[in-house]
């Protein structure tokens, strides 16, 4: 029985700089699959044969999917929230789920699964969940605030358009419409 959800959020301007990375497209080409409400991900990724298409919807339907939904308690964790404090993040996670934190345990969890040392495991030993289509490694960069650099006015006006009214519920926009 599921007595909950723990859904990790991030920004969905960021979210294309990684799902373009995970499919081996473009950005143009991931900004059109977050903003598609019809989008399902199917086995044309190469490396997910073993996988059962999906009906994923544009970033908001995914997130209220789960958020608003799925009928069960939801803990929602921002990424960058994550970055910045991943012990505090981690450690209300764990007591959502009913198991009390243990600072010496929390600790090396959150060393243990570091964007850094993710890489190093993954350089060294490979990810089974990489598709062959992805043009790096899966785990890519973890930036926060990366879209600043990689995307252009038009996709970040076509992603903030899209998906105005989830990004300022989670904090992603100001009252202008001006992403953070």
């Amino acid at each position: 029985m599921t007595a909950g959800v723990v859904y990790l959020l991030r920004n969905p301007l960021d979210v294309t700089l990684s799902w373009a990375n995970h499919t081996g497209t473009s950005a143009e080409k991931a900004v059109q699959d977050l903003c598609n409400p019809n989008f399902s991900m199917s086995r044309r990724f190469d490396g997910l044969a073993d996988q059962l298409a999906q009906f994923l919807g544009s970033w908001s339907n995914h997130v209220r999917s789960w958020v608003d939904e799925s009928g069960l308690p939801v803990h929602v964790i921002r990424y960058e929230e994550l970055k910045r404090d991943p012990e505090t993040v981690f450690g209300a996670a764990l007591g959502f789920c009913g198991i009390p934190p243990e600072a010496a345990r929390l600790q090396k969890a959150v060393e243990f699964s570091s964007f850094g040392e993710l890489q190093k495991q993954e350089r060294e030993k490979g990810f089974r969940e990489r598709p062959v289509s992805a043009s790096g490694g899966f785990f890519r960069q973890g930036k926060v605030g990366g879209w600043r650099a990689e995307l252009t006015p038009q996709q970040i006006r076509q992603i903030v358009e899209t998906h105005a009214e989830t990004m300022r519920r989670f904090g992603y926009l100001d009252d202008d419409l001006s992403p953070f």
